[in-house]
């Protein structure tokens, strides 16, 4: 009876949902580190290259993101019935979203944090 309880558990399904998928990624990690390891030097190079493309359109998707947040909380309101309050908070979020998320672009992904680093 004790056994039984325990197997229902919501707590024990989780653990062994996350022991089979650590089973699972561990080849799968492997694999992919023996195979990616000789491609790593050619898409460095091309990510260097590039670099100006990529920061572009990482500022086009946060352009697109700012412009498509009143939709996207429309939809989620919708989906989810919030109350008229909550949606009109997720609403006024719009800025400091953008705000962290210009942040975030800034420090790590110009790797400004790295320079400053650096520079100490």
């Amino acid at each position: 009876m004790f056994i039984s309880h325990i197997l229902k558990s919501a707590t024990l399904k989780k653990w062994l949902i996350g022991g089979i998928a650590a089973i699972i990624c561990v080849p799968l990690l492997v694999l992919c580190a023996t195979y990616f390891t000789p491609i790593l030097p050619k898409t460095n190079f091309i990510i260097t290259q590039n670099q100006v493309y990529f920061t572009v359109f990482r500022w086009i998707v946060l352009i697109i993101f700012y412009l498509a947040w009143p939709w996207l909380v429309q939809k989620r309101s919708d989906q989810c019935a919030w109350t008229e309050r909550k949606t009109e908070f997720w609403l006024q979020q719009k800025f400091r979203v953008m705000m962290w998320l210009i942040v975030f672009e800034i420090l790590i992904c110009e790797n400004i944090l790295w320079k400053l680093m650096i520079a100490i």
